[in-house]
């Protein structure tokens, strides 16, 4: 049997704790308790698959594995002018930041830590600052937090904004409580034109099957006039492919046209990465022929010889898309 290292250990651990807090943090200390108990079963279960694969492969040569291209940026910028996609420039204001990092502390183990560490927590400062700027919110403003789990997004937004902020996730119980949306993001129980902002921070990527195409057709009928969808990440690749961990695929429906690559220690069952072309077909065609504007944003003006956490975090973004209803 192989045993996982203390140094593979550290940042799921700092996951882990993150995770358990914000349950806490959001809920008391009985969710904290079934958040910490299902997160420790999911991680035996996966250590337990891991070592049947292990079981399994031995004696045969390991099959070549692709490394997934995450962000060529001149290839797909390229590709984005030979489709007639515009593609528009952000750029980071870095005092700006530096502000709203100050101003909203970030818990120490969020995202698993720093980037610097092995965590994301730079990366998803960052995305909440880049969402918040690229689509602002005002207190009058009904906002949906898509994916959130045990986000600080929502938290965030309310105290800043006193906007109303729901939040909505698979892992809730099924319908509306206590500002909180159950089920799938492409079905919410929530009137037509009920809403005026949605936010999709390192979640759409992780809809399975139609779930993302469906959930463009949801949006629109769920946003006011005026209102819009706001995507960070928006997770491109020169070629289609989803990235998966094989200790957790079961019952996936793979698209049919991406390459699939594995990544032990991935930790998640499946994140899609789009081609200009297959972001064409999945998500503009749906969002034009509703009605949509579609704007794609390239986060550009990181310097690219940087180590510092916040360069390579924001290299590591990319992209952005913003769909806005007339």
């Amino acid at each position: 049997m192989t045993l996982p290292s203390p140094q593979s250990l550290r940042t799921p651990a700092r996951y882990f704790l993150n995770a358990v807090y914000l349950a806490h943090r959001h809920d008391g200390w009985r969710a904290a308790t079934t958040t910490a108990a299902r997160l420790a079963a999911a991680e035996v279960g996966r250590f337990v698959r891991l070592q049947q694969l292990n079981r399994s492969n031995r004696g045969h040569a390991a099959a070549p594995v692709s490394k997934a291209p995450l962000l060529d940026v001149p290839e797909i910028l390229r590709q984005f002018d030979a489709a007639g996609i515009p593609v528009a420039t952000f750029t980071l204001d870095r005092d700006a930041f530096d502000r709203h990092r100050e101003h909203f502390r970030y818990p120490r183990f969020y995202a698993g830590g720093p980037v610097s560490e092995g965590g994301f927590r730079e990366a998803k400062a960052l995305e909440y600052f880049i969402s918040l700027a690229l689509l602002p919110v005002s207190s009058s403003d009904v906002v949906v937090d898509v994916a959130s789990e045990h986000s600080v997004f929502p938290e965030l937004v309310g105290s800043e904004t006193g906007a109303r902020v729901l939040r909505q996730d698979l892992i809730y119980p099924p319908g509306l409580h206590r500002g909180r949306i159950g089920g799938s993001a492409d079905a919410m129980p929530l009137p037509d034109g009920s809403v005026d902002k949605l936010f999709l921070h390192n979640s759409f990527e992780h809809f399975e099957g139609e779930t993302d195409s469906n959930f463009i057709r949801e949006a629109w009928r769920l946003l006011r006039p005026s209102g819009a969808v706001c995507i960070v990440p928006l997770y491109l690749s020169k070629r289609p492919q989803i990235i998966t961990d094989p200790a957790n695929r079961e019952g996936i429906a793979w698209d049919g046209d991406a390459e699939i690559v594995s990544q032990r220690g991935h930790r998640n069952r499946f994140g899609r990465f789009y081609s200009v072309e297959t972001f064409r077909r999945r998500v503009l065609a749906p969002a034009t022929e509703s009605g949509f504007r579609v704007s794609v944003y390239h986060l550009a003006g990181a310097d690219p010889d940087s180590s510092e956490p916040v360069d390579r975090a924001y290299r590591g973004i990319g992209f952005a898309a913003l769909l806005t209803k007339p």
